[in-house]
């Protein structure tokens, strides 16, 4: 997600509130905005800057047999077998990020030869006396009481040190040999996580938990962090990072609260990750939060710590949007605006509707990326981790900033939502996506609605109706039906002081040279925010309001441009390769008399017309837009008719992202209109099949319960960005039963092994929700039985952990 350091883009679709706002700024779109590989581990990203990389060749040959394949393109090639475990690039020449590290071949099955019989007893003094003094110095060790701060001690033998003592001893299990059912990391004076063994001395810790006992989640949170020093000394086979143990276990610990131990592992990092300083960010975003409600003056050096960090941040991936955010959130809770601008840089994924013509697909794409990272953090910074009713009642409006409308919510969801409404009002431009995103936390925190009903009354009117209706849906899904109703009324009322202009129309030739085009971005906010309203009328219940504000908003819409059909004939003459035609009309109605008058007349006309069919176009979108999430939301029936009438022939309209919401609205509450639909569709798209929801696929497989199917699905070409994350991201919070958990995790493990830091975040979502529906045992034993790979178990850990404490 790549942007720049531009001011924040300008809303074409929304007018400046109010002179409160700020002054409007001059920002631009974000250009070059890239999507994200979710699949790029950090420290593969990092090391797209190292010099002297190996180059990757696309054939094999005796001098190249070792094959690898880019993380990043998925393209696989041949280097020489010295160049194992070293940089080398990529040789496609399209690759954003060619460098990688070649992974070494797996080791050939080693033969023991037999040794010579004359050898045999110098054989065994050169094997046993090694073997006598290492397992010496492990006894002395075991056998020292466990406040003895062996393991940190500055001068002694730490913990890294004592893994690689392990390792050389032939020691093919855990280098830590803790349980997972002792608890071997206590506080102490000096925050050392000392090491526990089990009571049976095995490193299984499926052996520790009695069968059919599933302790509570203080007994819990205790086995999990004594389980910490096993898992991240974990052998390599064992553990694809280091450095991401090391940081997810730094944050079980600040999110169980030890503070020290999540410090020490920070520590750790800096000997494993020094190449990744921004794993500790996070880490220290959760101390941070944590000393900012105990009101402890470090918060602010904390927060400071951890945007050092930022620079280093790769600018790229979904992911990192979700860091940076959440950085930013902590840096302006602790009064440092300006360092929550400078951890946003190069991380806002700005689009809006009616930017993606001709060719913008890839800028739509980070688009939706930035969306869902945004909705992420909100998760996480209230504490469920469940996106699917943040995205259920995300705005109409499009998501032109959504990393800032991320830091409000997350202030809000925080207990600073004054020092929120301060950082909108110091924003420059259009902020109406801002204050959406404040109104909807503040309606889910379900606190202060009163006075945030009085606050959004006094923006204009476009923005109080939206935000209005955004508060009210909230407010719904916190629990408070009446409050919401209320706020509905209140967003109708406002509604009443919005004038529709007249329908756009397209004048005469003499009247049309004259024209001055440009995009009517103040009737396209009228639009949008009645579609705000009918979303929030649908959930009060307020269906006869809904109609009424979805017929508004195509009045509008009608304001906003040129439909398709009026310009059709003066487009096709516009661009005719013949333009004989065009002179011979302007020459005749415009009473041009020489040949340079009619050929700059002509130029003119093109120029006017091509603007006109930009507008036809956006209206178009916006219209399908519009359509789409009225039917999502409840008007299926409503939104067919609109369609088959004769007067929505305009194929801008029959995008397949409108059919596919209108068509699957229309399946489950009006199924008499989607055959009529299919027809017209196929019609309108010259035979292209009938479009199926990814959703609604993924839906019918989960409940057959198909996991190689699903698997196949998550396969599926164009299913890699924010799609796969987010019906993965909704799954995880819907397995809420031990049979639904194990399903969901046999799915993560058919992901490639590219795609790990995908099954990562996965299992840390899954955890947080398996935890607060009561079934942190299954996540438990998950992270047991159903994986070997460190990281997958932390990451399930730290969900469980976040879930039993904020539960």
């Amino acid at each position: 997600m790549k942007g720049g350091g531009s001011p924040r883009p300008v809303s074409p679709a929304a007018a400046p509130s109010s002179a409160k706002l700020g002054a409007k700024g001059t920002g631009t779109k974000s250009s070059g905005a890239k999507a994200e590989n979710d699949d790029l581990p950090f420290e593969i990203e990092n090391r797209a800057n190292e010099p002297a990389a190996i180059p990757v060749l696309p054939t094999p040959g005796k001098a190249r047999p070792l094959a690898v394949v880019c993380p990043m393109c998925d393209k696989p090639g041949y280097v020489p077998a010295s160049a194992a475990g070293k940089s080398v690039k990529c040789w496609n020449p399209r690759c954003s990020l060619p460098v990688f590290v070649a992974e070494p071949p797996p080791p050939e099955p080693e033969v023991k030869p037999l040794a010579p019989k004359s050898n045999l007893v110098l054989v065994g003094l050169w094997t046993a006396v090694p073997l006598l003094i290492i397992g010496g110095l492990l006894y002395w060790w075991s056998s020292l009481p466990t406040n003895s701060g062996l393991v940190v001690e500055k001068g002694k033998i730490d913990e890294e040190s004592l893994a690689l003592i392990r390792e050389s001893a032939g020691d093919g299990g855990p280098a830590n040999p803790v349980m997972p059912g002792s608890v071997g990391a206590e506080k102490g004076t000096g925050g050392s996580t000392s090491v526990a063994t089990g009571t049976n001395g095995s490193a299984n810790p499926t052996a520790v938990e009695p069968a059919g006992n599933e302790p509570g989640g203080p007994e819990l949170i205790g086995k999990a962090v004594g389980w910490i020093p096993e898992l991240v000394l974990a052998p390599q086979k064992q553990n694809r990072s280091k450095p991401m143990s090391r940081q997810l276990a730094a944050e079980i610990l600040a999110v169980a609260g030890r503070t020290a131990e999540a410090k020490d592992q920070l520590a750790s990092l800096d000997k494993v990750g020094a190449d990744v300083p921004y794993y500790k960010i996070l880490t220290l975003v959760e101390i941070g939060w944590n000393e900012l409600q105990a009101g402890k003056k470090s918060a602010a050096e904390t927060a400071s710590t951890a945007a050092s960090f930022a620079g280093r941040l790769p600018t790229v991936g979904r992911k990192q949007a979700v860091v940076a955010g959440r950085l930013a959130a902590l840096l302006v809770a602790t009064k440092n605006s300006a360092g929550a601008e400078k951890a946003l840089e190069g991380h806002s994924a700005a689009w809006e509707l009616g930017s993606a013509l001709g060719g913008e697909a890839q800028d739509r794409a980070a688009a939706e990326e930035g969306l869902l990272a945004g909705l992420q953090q909100i998760a996480i910074d209230r504490g469920d981790y469940d996106i699917r009713g943040d995205w259920a009642a995300r705005s109409i409006f499009p998501a032109s900033d959504p990393q800032r409308a991320a830091v409000v919510a997350s202030l809000v969801h925080r207990g600073q939502s004054n020092l929120a409404v301060q950082w909108i009002l110091d924003q420059p431009g259009s902020v109406t996506d801002l204050w959406l995103a404040w109104a909807y936390a503040t309606g889910r925190q379900n606190k202060g609605a009163s006075a945030a009903q009085t606050k959004l009354k006094e923006l204009a009117a476009v923005d109080a109706v939206a935000a209005l209706s955004q508060l009210a849906r909230g407010l719904y899904l916190a629990g408070d039906k009446e409050g919401a109703a209320k706020t509905v009324e209140m967003a109708a009322a406002k509604a009443e002081q919005l004038p529709i202009a007249a329908a756009f129309t397209v004048p005469g030739t003499a009247d049309l040279m004259k024209l001055s085009v440009n995009r009517q971005s103040g009737t396209e906010s009228q639009a949008l925010a009645f579609g705000n309203l009918l979303l929030a009328q649908l959930v009060v219940g307020d269906q006869a309001g809904a109609g009424t504000s979805l017929s508004k908003g195509l009045q509008a819409l009608d304001a906003a441009g040129p439909k398709g059909e009026q310009i059709a004939d003066l487009f096709a003459l516009a661009e005719s390769p013949n333009p004989q035609a065009i002179r011979d009309k302007l020459k005749t109605e415009l009473s041009l008399k020489s040949d340079d008058d009619v050929r700059l007349a002509v130029n003119k006309f093109r120029g006017i017309v091509r603007e006109l069919e930009k507008l036809s176009r956006i209206r178009a979108e916006l219209l399908g837009h519009l359509l789409g999430r009225a039917a999502e939301a409840g008007l299926a029936t409503a939104v067919a008719d609109q369609l088959l009438d004769p007067a929505f022939a305009d194929p801008a309209i029959w995008t397949e992202g409108t059919v596919l919401l209108v068509l699957e609205a229309c399946r489950q509450n009006s199924p008499e209109k989607e055959g009529p639909l299919a027809a017209r569709w196929q019609e309108m798209s010259g035979g292209m099949n009938v479009p199926v929801s990814a959703a609604a696929t993924w839906e019918a497989l989960w409940k057959q319960g198909e996991v190689e199917q699903l698997a196949g699905f998550l396969a599926e070409t164009g299913r890699d960005g924010a799609e796969k994350s987010r019906l993965l991201l909704f799954a995880a919070a819907a397995a809420q039963t031990p049979s639904e958990i194990k399903k969901l995790f046999s799915v993560l493990k058919s992901l490639s092994d590219q795609q790990i830091p995908l099954r990562e975040e996965v299992c840390q979502f899954s955890g947080v929700a398996a935890a607060r529906a009561g079934q942190a045992g299954a996540i438990w034993k998950l992270a047991q039985e159903g994986t070997t790979q460190s990281t997958e178990r932390l990451a399930l850990l730290r969900g469980m952990v976040t879930g039993l404490k904020v539960k």
